[in-house]
């Protein structure tokens, strides 16, 4: 079953393909992602802005799921904010000695992403498509519902408005069913797609 649909429409601005140069040649393309990859051109965007990085090993892992964590660091670089000493909030799970620690607090502290209500942040946990929705609607202040809604998605579900105003502006298409899976974890390609369509509307 896909997951996402690629949008067509045009009302989003199309990144310039990964050809030569700084732009990705083929010896600088990650070794998962050619050029005919769905989202190579919106990947290869994002990884020429710095805000997204492969792995040492010179992959991407496209269809990896993606953590909390890691979510919070892109993030944090794709509204270039200086990693913090110390958190507005603090989180029981992320002391000060963790790996993330300054970025989870850099976008804790610009209210882009908060922690639960138990006090903890999840850092290892994934991010749900659901998730993500809320996170990108907040982080981008986007107002305004599709009319069209998603099967799945009920209106007692906490992320109904945040994943139908992604739709409404066209940053999520939902799949060939007209499902959104919100309670799936979103992979580093769709994130990818999703952020790359929120910093351009």
């Amino acid at each position: 079953v896909t997951i996402e649909v690629k949008s067509t429409s045009t009302s989003t601005p199309k990144p310039t393909p990964p050809t030569g140069g700084g732009n990705g040649t083929d010896t600088n393309l990650f070794k998962d992602v050619p050029k005919s990859y769905p989202y190579a051109e919106e990947i290869y965007y994002l990884r020429d802005q710095k805000v997204i990085n492969g792995d040492i090993d010179g992959k991407f892992n496209p269809s990896h799921t993606l953590s909390r964590q890691h979510a919070a660091v892109i993030l944090s670089r794709a509204f270039d904010l200086a990693p913090v000493d110390n958190a507005k909030t603090s989180f029981s799970d992320v002391p000060k000695t963790h790996r993330y620690y300054k970025e989870i607090s850099a976008i804790a502290n610009a209210n882009i992403v908060g922690g639960y209500s138990d006090g903890t942040f999840n850092p290892n946990g994934q991010l749900t498509r659901a998730q993500m929705a809320m996170i990108l609607v907040k982080a981008y202040k986007l107002e305004g519902e599709s009319s069209a809604k998603f099967k799945d998605v009920s209106p007692q579900h906490g992320a109904y408005k945040q994943i139908h105003i992604l739709a409404n502006h066209g940053i999520t298409t939902g799949n060939e069913k007209g499902e959104f899976m919100p309670g799936r974890a979103v992979n580093r390609a769709q994130f990818s797609a999703f952020l790359y369509r929120s910093m351009n509307l």
